[in-house]
This record gives structure tokens, sequence and C-alpha cells, in this order.
């Protein structure tokens, strides 16, 4: 029943904050003139399209693409929850890719679009702020409540993944046994734990070094489990060809050799190239 509960609220949560983007997008279409609010113009930088230059975008596409479509690969770790996951997790996936890809190029383009300019936006806190206040008329603030719902619903997204990741951790006996997370029959406790560490990460914010370096140290982390898991498909393929198995990768080893160049290349930008903006 708890499960239950819990799916349903993050469906709804899903659909309002989906509703909101397109009420904003298609809501604030009266305002939008890119060609006079689009380019960057201020007194140092004169009517150029990106901000610092062509470089400058390329070091913040990089994070802008996370932000968009980050917590898609969590949906793996759902396949326990689903019925016929074979058919499901690849629906899910693509539907999700899609429809956030979605969203975010109506909110690029937007955003990016409305008065009194992109100068102005990009220096904003909550820069939805301005579409809802020229629809609504009412105050900023009430504005910034509107991504209430978004908030929640990326939570929602995450706590059930890392507690299902952090218990299966403690089952294979990866996890110290004084936390208490062996045998457990549900994630209830290993999401306790997670949510706990999180919030005390929080703190962090307050001491801005710090921040960036936990920042770098997590991406360099990601990288190296990817490529990890990488090469345990790679010797999965090799060593243990006669394993039935429902799904096959239609790229086979060379799709995980191509990740893996992927990966370590971004392992040296991690390393030597984060902190001089190139």
């Amino acid at each position: 029943n708890n499960g239950k509960r819990m799916w349903m609220v993050t469906n709804i949560l899903s659909i309002v904050s989906v509703l909101l983007i397109v009420i904003y997008c298609f809501g604030s279409l009266g305002w939008v003139n890119i060609s006079r609010y689009g380019p960057f113009d201020d007194d140092k930088v004169h009517h150029v399209w990106f901000n610092g230059g062509i470089k400058a975008w390329l070091y913040s596409l990089a994070s802008g693409t996370t932000f968009g479509l980050g917590g898609i690969d969590s949906l793996a770790l759902m396949v326990p929850y689903m019925k016929d996951p074979l058919k499901n997790f690849q629906r899910g996936a693509i539907s999700s890719i899609l429809t956030l890809f979605a969203c975010n190029v109506m909110l690029f383009v937007v955003m990016s679009s409305l008065p009194p300019g992109l100068s102005s936006t990009i220096q904003q806190s909550n820069p939805m702020n301005v579409g809802y206040d020229l629809m609504f008329r009412w105050p900023s603030k009430v504005s910034t409540l509107l991504v209430v719902p978004a908030n929640f619903a990326l939570g929602f997204g995450y706590f059930l993944p890392y507690g299902q990741l952090l218990q299966s951790l403690a089952d294979s006996n990866l996890v110290p046994k004084f936390i208490g997370l062996s045998n457990q029959t549900s994630p209830s406790k290993a999401i306790l734990i997670c949510s706990i560490i999180g919030f005390l990460f929080c703190f962090i914010e307050f001491n801005h070094i710090v921040c960036n370096y936990l920042i770098n140290i997590a991406v360099l982390c990601g990288f190296i489990t990817y490529i990890t898991i990488l090469v345990c498909h790679i010797s999965l393929i090799i060593k243990h060809k006669h394993i039935s198995r429902s799904f096959r990768s239609p790229f086979n080893i060379y799709g995980s050799i191509f990740a893996i160049i992927v990966f370590s290349l971004g392992i040296v930008g991690s390393l030597g190239f984060v902190d001089d903006k190139h």
C-alpha cells in the first residue's frame, strides 16, 4: 500500500511539473521576441549570442545537459518493480528522454526570448518567474512557489533508486555491518540513511571552495563507476558466452569500448581542465 501511494504521488507531481512547463511556454508566447530579447547585450559585450563566446557556451553545455536529462539512468534500478521490464523499461526510458528533451527545448527558446532580455534573465535566481509574472500579474514570490512540485518530484525520483542501490550493496556485504542494513525486506532504512547523508552535504554549500571540489570528485567517481560497469560488460560477453540473456546490445563490445573512450576523456577533463574555463 505504501508503495502504491508513493507511485501515485510521484505520478501526480510529475504530471503537474510538465503541465506547469507547458503553461509557462505557451502562456508566455505573447511576449516572446527572440530577435529583440535573445541576444546578450551589455556595455562590455555588444549584441552577441553567447556570453563569453563559443568556448563559454561549450563549457556550460555539459552542466546544462546534466541538469536537463539527469536521472534517466536511475530507471535501470527500477527494473525489479516493473511488469515485463524488457518492454516497459525501453518505453519508459525513451518516452522520458523525449519528454525532457521537448521541455528543455521549449524552455530554452521561451526563457531567452522574454523581456527584459537575456542579459537580465541570466542574473535571476528563478528565471521562470518572468513568464509567470507576465501571465498572471501576481507577485514574483507566488511564481517562485510553482517550482516546488518539480523539486519534490525530483526528490521522489531519486530516493528510491539510491535507497535500492545502498540496500543492494549491503546485501552483497559491501556496506559496514554496524549500519544495520543486512537482510532488510524493504529499502526504507537505506532510503532514510541516504537522505540524512544528503541533507548533511547541503551544509557544504556554505563553503563554496569545498563544494566545488566535492562536485568534481563526484563527477570523477561517476566516470570511474561507468567505466567499471562497461569493463564488466565486456568481460561478461567474452568469458561467459554460454549465459542466456533476454537482451543483447546491438553494438556488442564496440559500444562499450566507445563509451569507455568517452568516459576516459571525461576523467582527463575533470582532472586537468575543470577550472580553466576551456
